[in-house]
């Protein structure tokens, strides 16, 4: 019968035993359980509640920011490798097969190839990623290190070589060739400081350095002679003297200038920058056609200087640099003879600007130290965002 006790078993009455009866140990766990979970019930309410909720991940603040933007970046990562993504810096693609390849990758004007300054050449060929092009140039020796402003000549056939005693690219006495890509045959065009590229034809610009003479200059500027174009096969052609130049920027002809030709993708107009050894002259940036007539200029109280220092855009009719101003850096975008300007963060001060493929965009960064800060500014609008990239950006891709 329900609630009849075994047989032998006393019948307890409660107020009388000692202590109740334990509980079945299940009875004990609800109380600490059910707390437990209303402590997770509340958890869980105040991190969904709106108030609460986390502010965007950065990652989509930046694809918000930077939506619009097309096109393909290819950048150094800080383990030296080539990676490729969009200009948000997202999709990010490794090109592990093209091994490590340092800082010292080039671009054609064009996009079409990227030196990776060891006589290796990298074809990008969208809308694939970019792969080793297979050539006939050899790898290069010690003494020898490919052009930086433009290291193809001849409509992307040759790759300008420059080989120097002292090994490295500020040499003043460096041997110039062009080294044909389908047949490995080199030209030798002589002996130059600064060397571009000549997109038209199997020749460069070049500037031709002075004599060494003492100086009181505490600049490591090389002073230069003239800027010249030399074609295989044709006499040089003087395109501007360093004291024409200088009166271009309404200075004295004899002051001792630095000068470095960047000629644009069509080989049409060649932008020259112009640096003064002392501290007493004007820099700034001269710019030529392709017979030596001044078509431009633009006087800096510092700047443009170093490789990359110029940009001209995939037309060719417009280009950009960034110089010290009055009050800090300075982006210039110089187009059909006029000047825009726009003021840069005080960190931007040794930015490089790479254009879009539109030529709408300039996207710039500040070299090694800032190879992840990348800043894009609007032609058009001068208006600046900031973004995040994955490495240096070395070419901007369709």
């Amino acid at each position: 019968m329900p609630g009849q006790l075994p047989a032998g078993e006393p019948r307890r009455f409660p107020l009388l035993d000692d202590e109740p009866p334990p509980r079945p140990w299940w009875q004990r766990l609800l109380i600490p359980a059910a707390v437990i979970a209303a402590a997770g019930v509340v958890w869980t309410a105040v991190a969904l509640w709106p108030a609460s909720a986390p502010p965007p991940r950065p990652a989509a603040s930046q694809a918000r920011r930077l939506a619009g933007l097309a096109g393909r970046i290819v950048a150094v990562d800080p383990d030296q490798d080539l990676v490729v993504s969009d200009p948000d810096g997202s999709k990010v693609v490794p090109l592990k097969a093209l091994g490590n390849v340092g800082y010292t990758v080039y671009p054609a004007l064009d996009n079409r190839y990227l030196s990776l300054g060891n006589g290796q050449v990298v074809a990008t060929s969208p809308p694939r990623e970019p792969t080793l092009a297979s050539t006939k140039t050899s790898l290069f020796t010690a003494d020898q290190f490919g052009a930086v402003n433009e290291p193809f000549a001849d409509h992307d056939r040759d790759l300008v070589v420059l080989a120097s005693q002292y090994g490295y690219t500020d040499a003043s006495d460096a041997t110039v060739s062009d080294s044909s890509l389908a047949t490995g045959r080199s030209v030798t065009l002589g002996v130059a400081h600064q060397v571009a590229g000549d997109p038209q034809t199997l020749g460069a610009f070049v500037s031709v350095a002075a004599p060494l003479a003492p100086t009181t200059s505490t600049t490591d500027v090389t002073p230069d002679l003239r800027v010249e174009l030399r074609e295989a096969g044709r006499p040089r052609r003087v395109l501007a003297t360093a004291a024409a130049i200088n009166r271009a920027l309404g200075q004295d002809p004899r002051l001792a200038v630095g000068l470095t030709p960047y000629p644009n993708p069509s080989g049409t107009q060649i932008a020259v920058t112009v640096q003064a050894q002392s501290g007493g002259g004007t820099s700034g940036v001269v710019i030529l056609n392709r017979a030596g007539r001044v078509v431009g200029t633009v006087a800096t109280p510092k700047g443009p200087a170093g490789a990359d220092a110029v940009s001209w855009s995939p037309a060719g009719t417009a280009l950009a640099f960034i110089s010290a101003g009055p009050a800090g850096a300075v982006l210039s975008v110089w187009s059909h003879g006029q000047l825009r300007t726009v003021p840069l963060p005080a960190s931007a001060k040794d930015n490089y600007c790479l254009w879009s493929p539109d030529g709408k965009t300039l996207l710039c960064t500040g070299g090694q130290e800032g190879a992840q800060h990348w800043l894009f500014a609007n032609v058009s609008r001068g208006a600046l965002t900031t973004g995040t990239g994955p490495g240096l950006p070395v070419a901007w891709l369709p």
